[in-house]
């Protein structure tokens, strides 16, 4: 009886443990890192683009998540940004896909300048438009991003504006992907 309930906890573990290395290939094989640009406002400074690490998953082959983190620090002003998205292909060609997103963004700009009194603005973003990602080569990828956002900035005097969530220039980035999509 002990044999047979150890032959069966030996084929639980190594059942255990093949899954999970599946299931890791299958996170690697759609998971991607890379840099973006991100315009983070501020009444302060103006809007700042910050860079930012990203890390972007897909579910399935036509949905996927963003998630992005950005901080600047130097000259007096310290900024930090969080960020998602959920992105979801609407076309797709042999190198480009083409997909709308909807996320939200938190951002913090920290001025401690000695010829500037010390202050800090939060803003709250929600955003929504569409981008591109267009693969370079297998593994690497060049994208863009265009849309509307709605935005509270948490200053003196705080405001909230319907605006473009990149500025005057779309946000950009490259990813790279641990395998080939």
């Amino acid at each position: 009886m002990k044999k047979i309930a150890f032959s069966f906890l030996c084929l639980f573990i190594f059942a255990g443990i093949s899954f999970s290395a599946e299931q890791q290939n299958t996170f690697l094989e759609n998971f991607a890192v890379g840099y973006s640009q991100i315009p983070v406002p501020s009444d302060i400074t103006g809007t700042n683009n910050v860079p930012s690490f990203a890390g972007r998953y897909w579910f399935n082959k036509d949905m996927g998540i963003d998630v992005t983190f950005g901080f600047q620090s130097g000259d007096g002003d310290d900024i930090c940004m969080i960020g998602g998205k959920f992105l979801g292909k609407i076309y797709t060609l042999k190198s480009l896909d083409i997909y709308c997103l909807g996320g939200i963004q938190f951002g913090n700009v920290s001025i401690n300048n000695a010829n500037v009194n010390s202050s800090s603005d939060t803003a709250f973003r929600i955003i929504g438009g569409f981008g591109a990602e267009y693969y370079v080569l297998p593994y690497l990828s060049i994208l863009t991003e265009v849309g509307l956002c709605f935005e509270t900035v948490n200053s003196n005097p705080s405001f909230s504006r319907f605006k473009t969530f990149a500025d005057w220039l779309p946000q950009a980035g490259v990813r790279f992907y641990f395998s080939k999509i």
